[in-house]
């Protein structure tokens, strides 16, 4: 599970997002390119889409003294297929202008689809989360008393998670009584509901334990 919330923590990083949304723009690009665009220097951008290569993510290639990288073009995972056909997706109505004003933005970097990719992607970032998400797929809603004791957490923290994952849309609050149930739901934005059933179908392969996919 650690795995999992690592690829997600490379992910969810505006930095790496605006290099994600040149490469999903351009295709392929060269380090000093991605370099000139962002207005950084070339050892900072290697450092970055270094992350993004160990998560898979991204894939370099070196053709004499230059490295190009490009989006992964066929992951091994469906997790990390379904990762990538949502970053195309959500860059997809970008025009290709330059790569400067692309990686700008509509605001300093942090443009909607930024935002939107940051907001899905940072709720997987911490393995208690995935935890409740893999309880609250296999049980349903549930309170906060018996997913702490089932998790062997603290109210105090599970509440914090719950919170985090309700304001990134993916849960839920319902009265049963005196009580307040906790439940997943997609909503209606699509990169939510495709990274939800993703990361959901990880977490229900029955090999999986809390350290490893």
């Amino acid at each position: 599970m650690e795995y999992l919330a690592q690829l997600f923590r490379a992910l969810a990083n505006y930095e790496r997002l605006r290099l994600l949304r040149l490469l999903a723009v351009f295709g392929e690009l060269r380090v000093s390119e991605l370099a000139a665009a962002l207005s950084l220097q070339g050892a900072v951008v290697s450092v970055q889409v270094g992350v993004l290569s160990k998560a898979n993510v991204v894939w370099k290639r070196r053709s004499g003294k230059a490295v190009f990288y490009r989006l992964a073009e066929r992951p091994g995972s469906e997790l990390l297929q379904q990762v990538i056909a949502v970053l195309r997706r959500a860059y997809a109505p970008i025009s290709a202008t330059t790569p400067a004003e692309v990686a700008a933005g509509a605001s300093g970097g942090r443009s909607s689809p930024d935002a939107a990719l940051f907001a899905c992607f940072t709720a997987f970032t911490h393995p208690r989360r995935l935890q409740l998400i893999r309880h609250l797929t296999t049980t349903g809603p549930a309170g906060l008393e018996t997913l702490a004791v089932a998790l062997s957490m603290s109210e105090r923290a599970c509440l914090r998670h719950l919170d985090k994952l309700a304001r990134r849309g993916y849960l839920v609050r319902s009265s049963a009584g005196r009580n307040t149930l906790y439940g997943l739901v997609a909503g209606e934005d699509p990169l939510q509901q495709s990274l939800l059933t993703a990361v959901q179908k990880v977490l229900g392969d029955r090999d999986i334990d809390d350290t490893h996919i």
